[in-house]
């Protein structure tokens, strides 16, 4: 490691103390909660969402490596002087498979479900809401004719910040969505009734190394502002550290539509946030949650969740 890095150790107190906890309930009560109960638990349902949207993606990903993917359905981001639609219900129901293998059962067969949608209030928040939080992003911003995008970021925790973020009672995640928003409000000078909607989860790149990777809604012109907000919001930076604080994704994403639709590009970015969450969680969050959103975000998602399971429960 070298010495300019910021690193946080691991924090194992909580997770020794849930296991201490289910070692003695399996000892006191046994588990009588069938293989098939568990299928049909909150669980079971959202870990077959996530499933089903992993299985999409690979499939989605080798069709298109084979030339299998129509040039309509991939070439749908429209230029920026150009209108565009609002990604429709069809092209993400149709992108989520039709059958999701779920594990084994006693006989060692293959035990395969259909894809679902369940009401918003089962939906795990942390787990499964980032995917729901990307495409309504991606709503918002053919909505608003691309005056505002989609743009993903990697933001890098400073030494500074993490000595903050130490010195005080809150929740990691919540202090810095807290103060990100305070940063972009005062930066961008927004009307009380238009703040910025943005998502986070929390990364450690699996060795301490803080950082969130998510997306938020800004105009272009509001970019530089954007990054000064961050830049003010991780305090006091080492030059090294100011180089690698914050990247911007547009680009990135624009490649990944183009190459693979949107739909494939929006999921595709919210599962590759979620690919270290038990571990973060386990050994550097005390087993809280590693993904926050802004309120706003959250009430809009909800409606676009709504919106699109009713479509689904109509065309399945």
């Amino acid at each position: 490691m070298k010495k300019q890095d910021n690193r946080i150790p691991k924090k194992f107190q909580t997770i020794r103390e849930k296991l201490r906890e289910l070692r003695f309930n399996r000892k006191n009560k046994k588990n009588t909660i069938s293989h098939e109960k568990k299928l049909k638990s909150t669980a079971g349902k959202n870990d077959r969402i996530q499933r089903g949207i992993r299985d999409a993606l690979i499939t989605n990903d080798r069709k298109v490596k084979r030339g299998l993917v129509y040039k309509e359905t991939i070439n749908t981001y429209a230029k920026h002087t150009q209108t565009a639609n609002p990604l429709s219900y069809t092209e993400a129901i149709n992108f989520f498979p039709k059958m999701v293998n779920v594990g084994i059962d006693e006989n060692d067969n293959e035990i395969y479900l259909p894809f679902l949608l369940p009401a918003w209030r089962d939906i795990n928040k942390e787990k499964i809401a980032p995917y729901f939080y990307q495409l309504a992003l991606s709503e918002l911003e053919a909505k608003s004719n691309y005056e505002y995008r989609l743009v993903p970021f990697v933001f890098n925790e400073s030494t500074a910040l993490t000595s903050a973020i130490n010195s005080q009672k809150h929740k990691r995640l919540d202090f810095v969505r807290d103060r990100l928003q305070k940063s972009l409000k005062a930066a961008l000078n927004r009307p009380k009734d238009n703040p910025v909607l943005f998502w986070f989860a929390f990364e450690t790149a699996l060795r301490g190394q803080p950082h969130y990777q998510g997306s938020l809604l800004l105009r272009i012109d509001e970019l530089k502002k954007a990054r000064d907000a961050f830049y003010k919001l991780n305090r006091q930076m080492t030059a090294r550290e100011k180089q690698g604080a914050l990247r911007f994704r547009g680009s990135k994403r624009k490649r990944q539509i183009k190459k693979y639709g949107r739909v494939h590009a929006e999921l595709n970015w919210a599962d590759y946030n979620l690919k270290e969450r038990g571990v973060t969680r386990r050994e550097y969050n005390n087993l809280d949650d590693i993904v926050v959103a802004t309120q706003h975000l959250k009430k809009h998602t909800e409606d676009y969740f709504n919106r699109l399971r009713k479509q689904f429960n109509l065309l399945t």
